[in-house]
Formats: C-alpha cells, structure tokens, sequence
C-alpha cells in the first residue's frame, strides 16, 4: 500500500503532454501527495499496533483493502483534473421545465374507471393529471480540460405544480370522502392542486466532443439532492357550499411529503461563446429519474422531460 502511494506521489511530481513538454505541479499538489501518503502511513501502523485486523475475517480485511484503494485512486482522478494547465471559473445561472410522468397515486378515492389514464398530461374518460417542474440555478462551472471538460455545481429552487381534473368531456370528478355502514359520501371536485418545492445541490460533468468555430455540441450528467421548503394542497368543487369540507377532504389522502429530494439526469446541448467568454447554453433534458419516493401526493412521479436555458459568465483564468 505504501509503495501505492509512493507511486501516486511520483505520478502527481510530473505529467507528461502529449507534445513532449514536461510540466511540474505545484509545490500544493506535492504537499498534498505527501500529507495523504503520511496520514496513510500513520493510519496503518495505528491500525496494526491495535490488532484491528484480528477479529476481522479475511473478505472483510479484502474490502477494506479495496475501498482504500478506490478512495486513493479518487484522489489521484481529482488532483489529476486540477493539475491540468489554463482552467477557467465561469459563475451563471440556468432556468428550466417540463413535464412530470407517473402514475395516479391510490391514495385517492376516485369514482371512475382510470383504465384509460394517461400520465403524460393527456386526457381520458375519467380524469386528468398535469404534472410540471420548473427551476432556477445558481451555479458556478470550472472548466478542467481545454475547454471541452468542466464540472457544475451550485443550489436550484425547484417548484412541482400537479393539478387532477375531470376527463376531456367532464368539468368534475368525483372523490370519496366518507364511508359508513349508513352510506358512502361523494364530493364533486372541479380541480385538486398541489405545489412543492425543493432546495437542492446539484453535481453535474459536462462534455463538448464536438466545437466548431465558437459553438459547441456537448452533453451533461448530473445528479442532485435537497430538502423540501414548503408544500400546499388545495381544492376547488362545483358548488361553494362544499368548501367548509376542505380540509376533511384533503386529509383523506395519507401520503405525506418526503422532506428529501434526489434525482439523476442527462442532457444534450448546444453552447455558444463570445469573445468575452460569456457563454449561452440551450439544452434538452433527457428523460430523468427520480431517485426519491412520495414527492407528489397526486401521482407518483418517475420521470421527467423538458428543456434548459443558462447564461454563464467567466471569473478568472487560473495557471
């Protein structure tokens, strides 16, 4: 192990370009090399002083073996990529939407045949669900390699609005909200709406294979996690003496609102730069996954699909 690290040391001391020339890293990444190989190095003779090992079984000693191994070999990919030559901060904004597919949670009691229903917001003979996702990201974006590879990160606000209505030849729908041995009661809903929003990180790599002139072609892979912010559910019916049973009629849906929210995403775009460096970037977002549960009390979400516009402006150039 310590001959690994003694070899990622040499490693990080010199890269070699493919024109031949040969670059030095900086005494930072030197130090660096050296802080981890000597934290490494203490750890070990820690651990077999202590006799950790004994109890352990020898596929448990393997798996710690490889789990150090990948978490060198990650600090060796990430000193690597900020050791390159002419990185570039740029610090922007994006602005997005879509529409959001899932199926119709059963959490609600609904009087019609929901065979035909539709999860990308068409209509049906029973009712009709229109899910959507906009927001908005403040982010800053470091460009790693010649201008083609770069890293984003940075906070985005995200708001889901979800609306159940009557089919394409219905102003209502009916919702159960009541059942006795002495009946069943029914409330005649016109519209059943729902917002939530998210404050989330995310992380995203980005690549540009194809640059002509100053307009490149690249695509994007990211992920992100965040906490809920707020959540909102209200009810119209046809007839306004049925709204003192709002709220009874609301809570006959048990789904509670996960407070975590966590997706995975790509995207294909088209980027155009300035003289400046300014860049502008349109992009359409592939459809996505959900990675977390209950985001929605009105459907279950499973994907979502839509387009993106951000603008980014640069900060400095590092050498």
């Amino acid at each position: 192990m310590l001959t690994i690290i003694l070899l990622l040391t040499i490693i990080s001391l010199k890269i070699k370009t493919k024109g031949g020339m040969n670059y030095r890293i900086s005494e930072k990444s030197t130090t660096f090399w050296f802080t981890v190989s000597s934290f490494t190095k203490r750890k070990f003779q820690q651990a077999k002083q202590n006799n950790i090992f004994a109890n352990k079984s020898s596929a448990q000693r393997e798996q710690f073996m490889k789990k150090t191994g990948i978490l060198l070999l990650s600090l060796l990919l990430i000193q690597s990529l900020f050791a390159q030559e002419n990185h570039r901060i740029l610090l922007g904004f994006d602005f997005g939407g879509g529409t959001v597919a899932g199926e119709l949670s059963n959490n609600w009691s609904i009087r019609q045949d929901l065979s035909s229903y539709s999860d990308y917001g068409n209509f049906s003979s029973g009712v009709r669900n229109e899910s959507s996702i906009m927001y908005f990201s403040f982010k800053p974006e470091l460009i790693i390699k010649q201008n083609r590879l770069s890293l984003l990160s940075g906070l985005r606000f995200t708001l889901f609005d979800s609306y159940l209505k009557g089919g394409i030849n219905d102003e209502y729908f009916f919702l159960r909200y009541k059942s006795a041995p002495s009946g069943t009661e029914f409330a005649r809903i016109s519209t059943l709406s729902e917002t939530v929003s998210y404050l989330s990180i995310p992380l995203e790599l980005k690549y540009v294979p194809i640059q002509i002139s100053n307009v490149g072609f690249y695509a994007k892979v990211g992920t992100e996690a965040g906490v809920k912010l707020n959540s909102k559910k209200s009810i119209a019916f046809t007839s306004e003496t049925m709204n003192e049973y709002s709220e009874e009629i609301l809570n006959t849906n048990p789904t509670k609102i996960n407070s975590m929210y966590s997706t995975i995403y790509g995207a294909f775009g088209v980027r155009w730069e300035s003289l400046k460096g300014t860049q502008v970037n349109m992009e359409w977002v592939l459809p996505s996954q959900f990675l977390t549960k209950n985001n929605l009390s009105q459907i279950t979400p499973e994907m979502y699909s839509g387009f993106q516009l951000s603008v980014m402006f640069p900060l400095q150039k590092t050498k």
